[in-house]
């Protein structure tokens, strides 16, 4: 596991259904020159994080019941924002009706906050849910997508029913390693951290 340590980058994720992902393809892929992120869209929850030691089963089982513990919930995606770096800006869709989201971010934070190291890839501190569409984008190409946003604006919603854990390998792209269902009985959830491997 040290070699998983130094080496593998993980994350808590929510992934949009398939044809909410579709039409952000749609919506935005042709016309912002980019494609799909290699992990796919998604809302970052906690992450990406290194574990401080080993990856350790009953954090995972924390992790498990607290999702059990919460209702399905949902969430709206609309609108374009930036964060902002000279010339390696990042674009995304905003996520609204959030709240649910982010107690639920704060609850997951809390329990892996003295096992893991969180990796800021973007600027600012304070947790924001987003689906990303774009990384490194120049400042010019920035002001050209948000100027034309109002042309390719997207308005959907979807429910919420599972967190994914997100495993990065060196040389390989994210893939999903477990998934902690939401409002499952707590017994169910307690035995439910099976690896995908």
């Amino acid at each position: 596991m040290q070699e998983r340590q130094r080496h593998h980058r993980f994350a808590l994720v929510v992934t949009p259904p398939r044809p909410v992902e579709v039409l952000i393809e749609d919506a935005y892929l042709r016309w912002l020159g980019t494609s799909k992120p290699n992990m796919g869209f998604h809302i970052t929850i906690v992450g990406p994080f290194l574990w401080k030691g080993e990856l350790d089963e009953n954090v995972l089982r924390q992790v498990s019941l607290i999702c059990a513990a919460w209702q399905p919930f949902r969430v709206c995606i609309h609108g374009l924002d930036a964060f902002r770096d000279p010339d390696r800006n990042a674009v995304y869709i905003p996520v609204h009706n959030a709240g649910s989201l982010m107690s639920l971010h704060d609850s997951l934070q809390t329990v892996l906050s003295p096992v893991i190291v969180l990796q800021r890839e973007l600027p600012g501190g304070r947790y924001l849910p987003h689906i990303t569409l774009g990384l490194g984008l120049t400042d010019r190409e920035l002001e050209r997508v948000l100027k034309d946003a109002h042309e390719y604006d997207l308005q959907e919603s979807f429910e919420v029913e599972e967190i994914h854990l997100t495993e990065e390998r060196p040389s390989a792209p994210w893939r999903r390693i477990r998934s902690f269902p939401l409002s499952r009985s707590l017994e169910a959830a307690s035995v439910n951290v099976n690896s995908y491997d």
